[in-house]
């Protein structure tokens, strides 16, 4: 960036793999539009992948642990590919009070509770996390150990997985849906997106 000859260090920089219309608020902090640079990166077939194609589909079921024993088969697949699957919850204390179920769930896909790891902003805060159940948990965890990974709305932004599978609930914004179905299919690879609803998220 150049400045009446000079160059210039950027004072802050916006990145995102999202569109986001950021010229607004910038102007509603009165940063003047021509002190403001827009650099874009070319993606696609001739530049760097940042994600691969999603399937994407809504079924209407009870709970997490329902729809993960419905895609058990789609969970056993992405261990045999070395990759990942990802459960997200809307609520932490629905994923706390299902923990039995999830393990139950995880089993019949032929996974050790052992083998997941659950993630959320209350958990990974304390330095000594309490077990879950036989889940692994804590912020001293590497999620890449893991085959799945069972999370908050904490993942949304900014984390990258090895996952082609995603089981969500919806989010209660647009924003949250898209942000957490972006954590699937990163880079050069095919992804699959199944998200929960009922009549009471519907609405």
């Amino acid at each position: 960036m150049w400045e009446d000859g000079k160059k210039v260090r950027a004072k802050i920089s916006f990145l995102s793999a999202t569109p986001v219309k950021i010229m607004p608020v910038l102007k509603a902090l009165e940063i003047d539009e021509n002190r403001v640079t827009f650099i874009k990166e070319k993606i696609g077939t001739r530049g760097r992948f940042i994600h691969g194609d999603v399937q994407l589909s809504f079924v209407n079921i009870e709970n997490m642990p329902e729809l993960m024993l419905q895609h058990k088969e789609d969970m056993q697949a992405q261990v045999a590919k070395k990759r990942q699957t990802v459960v997200i919850y809307n609520k932490l204390e629905d994923l706390q009070r299902q923990i039995v179920e999830l393990e139950q769930a995880v089993l019949a896909a032929g996974i050790e509770p052992e083998d997941c790891l659950l993630i959320n902003s209350l958990d990974d805060s304390k330095a000594d996390a309490k077990p879950m159940g036989r889940f692994a948990v804590g912020r001293c965890q590497n999620p890449y150990d893991f085959k799945v990974l069972i999370t908050t709305s904490s993942i949304e932004m900014g984390v990258t997985f090895k996952a082609d599978l995603l089981l969500m609930e919806p989010g209660f914004e647009a924003m949250n849906f898209l942000q957490r179905y972006g954590r699937v299919a990163r880079g050069e690879h095919q992804g699959q997106v199944i998200v929960r609803y009922d009549e009471m998220l519907a609405h």
